[in-house]
């Protein structure tokens, strides 16, 4: 069944980099009553043990299709150490994050912003919505983040 808004055309790789694995899979952006591939990105998040990278660059996709995951990202950062983490050194269990407009949206931004830990962290497309909160989440992240990429994307207009 395709997709009105797209043609047929929702699609997302998703890559969960933890030792070697990775995932790929297709989300539909209207939400469905089972929305399989969101439950199994969230289910993949908590069973993850080595979990260090994590890539969100969806080409279409529902707004809430990462909320939860977000959700359960920035709880694993903020406690690395207790009983509820997969990661109990005190090392955070997240350290490089890749996103782009399907993690910083309106609804979405707010939560990313509360990630902390991170080593390295890439916005693709930034949106207005995460733009405003980066100098206060980049302020939280100055003891650990060594790299930030901004990629802004542009149409471009001719020249003369």
């Amino acid at each position: 069944m395709s997709c009105i808004c797209c043609a047929g055309k929702c699609h997302i790789s998703f890559c969960l980099d933890f030792c070697r694995g990775a995932g790929i899979g297709y989300l539909p952006c209207h939400p469905s009553p089972d929305d399989i591939l969101t439950t199994t990105i969230l289910n993949a998040i908590k069973a993850l043990r080595n979990l260090r990278v994590a890539i969100f660059m969806a080409v279409a996709f529902h707004p809430n299709t990462f909320t939860g995951t977000l959700q359960r990202l920035v709880s694993l950062n903020t406690h690395p150490s207790s009983e509820t983490s997969p990661c109990r050194s005190g090392t955070p269990y997240l350290q490089e994050l890749t996103v782009n407009a399907c993690c910083t949206n309106e609804n979405n931004a707010p939560i990313l912003a509360q990630i902390s830990g991170l080593s390295r962290l890439s916005i693709h497309s930034p949106t207005r919505a995460i733009l405003d909160l980066l100098p206060g989440w980049l302020r939280r992240l100055s003891d650990t983040l060594k790299e930030l990429h901004l990629k802004v994307c542009t149409v471009g207009f001719p020249v003369g």
